[in-house]
């Protein structure tokens, strides 16, 4: 079993999506759709502008850590905020917050940040897209409608958040392009555990 970080990244930000859309109309009583005004309460996916520097270390740091600590210290890649949450739950925080320090990072949360832009950078370059294939699902998006405007905002706004922006998808690109480290990018993005049906 494999579980791919980058298709997680991508998976959790189109399983957020998923339900919004599947409640964006109520039956009526006469079987009628009705759009439904809710407020979405969607997580921000902030990203990390990028430097070649900064995407080395926070993959050196990732491999570091699941070799000392396992997959479990890192429960959800793609959520900066679980990544923390998991350690101090699991009470490896004040570990990796040493081991991440000596990368050059400040704490857990800054080198999670870095890390999920990273990851979500490789995995849009893995999958062969680009910021491009974002605007595609937007404009699709748009232009369909069987979807109430107000759900429209909200998904193309989460849309835009997730969108890597042109420079760390370079900087992905250069890593796979770098000897070094396609391999260490590939480990990443394919990382031994449970939880993925082959």
């Amino acid at each position: 079993m494999a579980i791919r970080c980058g298709a997680l990244l991508l998976s959790t930000m189109i399983f957020l999506a998923l339900p919004l859309l599947g409640e964006a109309k109520a039956q009526t009583s006469d079987g009628g759709a009705v759009p439904q005004q809710q407020e979405l309460s969607v997580p921000p996916a902030v990203q990390v502008e990028l430097t070649a520097d900064a995407a080395r270390r926070a993959i050196d740091t990732f491999l570091e850590v699941q070799g000392k600590y396992g997959e479990n210290a890192l429960d959800d890649p793609s959520d900066p905020k679980a990544i923390a949450d998991t350690m101090k739950t699991t009470g490896i925080y004040d570990k990796v917050t040493a081991v991440v320090t000596q990368h050059g990072f400040s704490g857990v949360e800054d080198w999670a940040g870095t890390f999920t832009s990273i990851g979500l950078a490789a995995s849009f370059v893995r999958e062969g897209q680009d910021a491009g294939s974002v605007d595609r699902q937007i404009a699709d998006l748009e232009k369909d409608e069987a979807v109430p405007q107000a759900m429209k905002d909200a998904t193309i706004a989460m849309l835009r958040q997730m969108r890597p922006s042109e420079n760390n998808i370079a900087v992905a690109k250069a890593l796979f392009d770098d000897p070094a480290y396609k391999d260490k990018v590939d480990r990443v993005l394919t990382s031994e555990g449970s939880g993925e049906v082959e």
